[in-house]
């Protein structure tokens, strides 16, 4: 008798969850009457999303929150906006009025090479930095994240 194939996609996997005892059926088996049974079914495509210990695909606040904090340490920072992980960083030369830099001052490239320095590859222009990490960054990487940009801007602050 000819198997029947099928793919599973699997959207959460985790130790004694409902996901990890299908799969273990489909791909290993199971005991029962004192015999071990193999479905008639062939997996042959199979995805699963892990999710790692501490990765922020469902808690997409904490990385804001870490930049809002900037806000107090650094007055170019004039806000934070942006939705999930997808965000930006609004640069000012006043917070109080909100008033933009110049493009004279050349403040993007001078950004990007203090990121770099820093081992963080991040888009900045004049007026903005923007952040777009992947879905699986974890609050550690953030954190290093978040305290590179944070020496970055103090040492740019300190040019002016």
């Amino acid at each position: 008798m000819k198997r029947l194939r099928i793919a599973a996609v699997v959207t959460e996997v985790r130790r004694y969850s409902h996901a990890q005892h299908i799969l273990d059926r489909f791909l290993f088996g199971y005991s029962w009457d004192g015999r071990h049974h193999v479905p008639d079914i062939e997996l042959v495509s199979l995805y699963t999303d892990q999710r790692p210990d501490g990765e922020l695909s469902r808690d997409r606040a904490y990385f804001k929150e870490q930049l809002n904090r900037l806000k107090e340490d650094h007055p170019i920072i004039g806000d934070v906006a942006g939705i999930g992980l997808m965000l930006g960083v609004g640069l000012v030369k006043d917070q109080e009025t909100g008033e933009k830099f110049g493009d004279e001052v050349n403040l993007g490239e001078r950004l990007k090479d203090k990121f770099r320095q820093e081992g963080l590859i991040l888009q900045a222009g004049n007026g903005t930095i923007t952040f777009s990490p992947p879905l699986c960054i974890t609050r550690d990487e953030v954190d290093e994240i978040v305290a590179g940009v944070d020496r970055s801007l103090g040492e740019i602050e300190r040019e002016f």
